[in-house]
């Protein structure tokens, strides 16, 4: 509740929102005291008891505040950093995991859908085996950007390991899964990363499934999808595979 004044308030207000609080507090208190031992209300003893906490409020609220609040932004970077990859600041596959469980408790329990999204990097050890792996990490970074700045708000964009990446897209149906997967595949494509004086040029392969009723289980999702990605591989890379078309065989 504090936090949430501050935040709202900013450390001066919510200071002399404080202060006044224990003000009212010792004065209701005090006048309870004095009426219980004395039978009356002695009015030295009520502004005695208001002025000190006023004066300590005062004194050491700003200092409590700010320490709340910085303890408060320090809580919420350790939330940010236990849920995104160091590298690539993209979410990590543990935070990613948890989010595609609760849409998929979602989808069950109110008929919604949603589809998933698989990303490899093709020949990416090529990369830094002829750049370097500090070329190799600063395509990966640049690459997530790029996938992040095309997701929508409720999107979630995970790094699922090495070079593989992920979209867990909520309210998204097949063919708009497709459209915007050959989407992201065209612009990565197209558009080469530069760093260190190289132009670098990638491509990815890309398997996309979306749940519907017959799937029981997280797992029987992503293996649909990862099925896909290695249907795209096998293709010959660069390449968007849906996991419909490899059921529908």
């Amino acid at each position: 509740m504090v936090r949430k004044l501050i935040r709202k308030l900013g450390v001066v207000m919510a200071t002399a929102v404080f202060t006044l609080f224990v003000m009212l507090l010792s004065a209701i208190l005090t006048t309870i005291l004095l009426k219980l031992y004395l039978g009356r209300v002695v009015l030295s003893g009520l502004v005695f008891a208001m002025v000190v906490p006023g004066i300590i409020g005062v004194g050491l609220s700003p200092f409590l505040l700010r320490l709340i609040f910085q303890l408060d932004i320090t809580e919420e970077r350790l939330r940010i950093l236990s849920m995104t990859d160091d590298l690539t600041r993209a979410y990590n596959r543990r935070h990613f995991l948890e989010l595609a469980e609760k849409e998929l408790a979602r989808a069950k329990r109110y008929h919604t859908i949603f589809s998933i999204i698989f990303i490899d990097v093709d020949c990416f050890k090529h990369i830094n085996d002829t750049y370097g792996h500090l070329a190799g990490d600063k395509v990966l970074q640049a690459m997530c950007r790029h996938c992040i700045s095309r997701s929508r708000k409720a999107d979630t964009f995970a790094r699922h390991g090495g070079e593989e990446f992920v979209y867990l897209l909520p309210e998204t149906g097949h063919d708009d899964a497709l459209s915007f997967a050959h989407r992201i595949k065209n612009e990565l494509s197209l558009n080469p990363f530069s760093t260190d004086n190289h132009d670098i040029f990638i491509t990815v392969s890309m398997g996309v499934k979306t749940y519907d009723k017959t799937i029981e289980d997280l797992n029987a999702l992503l293996h649909g999808a990862d099925q896909a990605l290695y249907e795209a591989k096998r293709r010959g890379k660069n390449c968007v595979v849906s996991a419909l078309e490899l059921e529908s065989r």
